[in-house]
């Protein structure tokens, strides 16, 4: 079970950790875009702060080497939207957690399983011991009422014989 388990909060806590330095846009703060040449501009307004933050973002900052997942806004300060290359990261990684739980699951039903069946064949084998000495034990009985029933016919043919002597004597 550890070889599932170990792997599994090691992901969980490497996920974590991006999550935890997430700068999640609120919604109370306002993102607008404009083109100026090559370079994009982003303007931030916060309405709790009146302030009103400009900043520039280049096109090739971002390159594969630094952010392999492309523009990616839960994660890359400056991104308006989720690029497709991120939210595919984002899907495997979610199916990624999902199906390490759904097998820890099945393997957790089917070991369950596995020891009930376990536990039900020693049953059985305990009982087919048992059903096999009482059957034993009933021969051993039936022998033992057939020796009385050959003696109680002997002695009723011995008692018949005495009864015919003396009643051939008289």
């Amino acid at each position: 079970m550890s070889i599932i388990v170990v792997p599994s909060l090691v992901f969980i806590m490497l996920l974590s950790n991006i999550l935890v330095n997430i700068d999640l846009v609120s919604a109370d703060t306002l993102v607008a875009s404009i083109d100026v040449g090559d370079h994009p501009l982003l303007f931030e307004y916060d309405p709790n702060s009146g302030k009103v933050d400009i900043s520039s973002r280049d096109s090739n900052a971002l390159n594969s080497t630094v952010a392999p997942w492309g523009c990616t806004p839960e994660l890359t300060k400056g991104c308006i939207d989720m690029t497709n290359a991120s939210s595919t990261y984002l899907s495997i990684a979610i199916g990624a957690v999902v199906g390490a739980f759904i097998s820890w699951l099945v393997y957790a039903l089917q070991k369950k399983s596995t020891i009930k069946q376990e536990e039900n064949l020693k049953r059985l084998k305990e009982l087919d011991e048992r059903h096999d000495t009482i059957l034993e034990l009933i021969q051993q009985f039936q022998k033992h009422q057939e020796k009385l029933l050959d003696q109680i016919l002997s002695l009723d043919k011995k008692i018949d014989a005495a009864v015919e002597k003396k009643g051939s004597t008289t």
